[in-house]
């Protein structure tokens, strides 16, 4: 349940809270989304360029 208080201060114009991300978050954000597209491009030119090491395992019941 909330408070009075916490509802009226909802209500507010002003908010309590920054709508702006420190300069680090942002920069963890970014740095992030391009090791990803980096690891992505890396994978995908080592499936393409190199087909004969890439291969699946043989599934074997005994």
């Amino acid at each position: 349940m909330f408070s009075l208080t916490e509802v009226a201060s909802l209500s507010d114009g002003r908010a309590p809270f920054s709508t702006l991300k420190p300069w680090w978050d942002v920069f963890t954000d970014y740095l992030v989304l391009a090791m990803l597209a980096i690891s992505i491009i890396a994978g995908t030119l080592l499936i393409s360029t190199d087909q004969s090491s890439f291969r699946a395992i043989p599934n074997v019941h005994n």
